[in-house]
């Protein structure tokens, strides 16, 4: 007797997006490099440590994050970083300032790893 239960398509596509995005927020500042700098006054050269700063974080996320999941569990944990990620989208969204916007890069950059190696499911 086969009891698997399978997802629908609506649900497959949206875990796919939710991944998708989740992967994609980590490289979002890439094209945006340019307008970033001129926004908040930087040289262009020196705005690549944006991106450095984002996989920094990205790295610091995977060494501490990710062994939560073998201790919490794993749907609260990727709601929360789910909520703290979206709540990080928003802080680079609406920076004022420099700092505004590193921080939500760094929150970004640490806490969306975990989302994009368990998935959803």
């Amino acid at each position: 007797m086969n009891d698997r239960i399978g997802l629908s398509t609506v649900q497959t596509f949206l875990m796919a997006l939710a991944i998708g995005l989740a992967v994609a927020s980590n490289y979002f500042i890439f094209p945006l490099i340019e307008v970033a700098a001129s926004n908040f006054g930087m040289n262009v050269v020196h705005s690549g440590m944006l991106i450095t700063l984002t996989q920094l974080a990205y790295a610091l996320g995977l060494i501490f994050l990710v062994p939560l999941g073998d201790v919490l569990d794993n749907k609260k944990l990727i709601v929360s970083l789910y909520a703290v990620v979206a709540v990080s989208a928003l802080l680079i969204a609406f920076a004022s300032s420099l700092w505004l916007f590193i921080c939500g890069l760094l929150l970004v950059g640490a806490f969306c790893n975990k989302t994009k190696n368990q998935p959803l499911i």
